[in-house]
């Protein structure tokens, strides 16, 4: 794939380029986050805090993960789509 730069996106396939560039790149941001976080959940001091957490705050920490894996495969679907 040839990625475009930002200063020479004059072209619908260099725009398209640059798009799927951002939205790769976000998505390796996001499973950083998510690394990072599951890094720290690891850790047994960190997963018996974790424990002692009301349901509902450890649901909303669940949901980050969700909400990150899903936006990892919304990229990933449309890189697939535009080669």
């Amino acid at each position: 794939m040839n990625v475009a730069s930002p200063h020479n996106a004059t072209r619908p396939d260099d725009a398209e380029a640059l798009d799927v560039a951002c939205a790769l790149d976000t998505a390796v941001i996001r499973v950083d986050q998510l690394q990072a976080l599951a890094g720290l959940l690891s850790q047994e001091e960190v997963a018996e805090q974790f424990s002692d957490l009301l349901t509902g705050v450890q649901v909303s920490i669940f949901g980050l993960f969700e909400d990150a894996l899903a936006d990892i495969r919304a990229t990933l679907t449309q890189t697939v789509a535009h080669e």
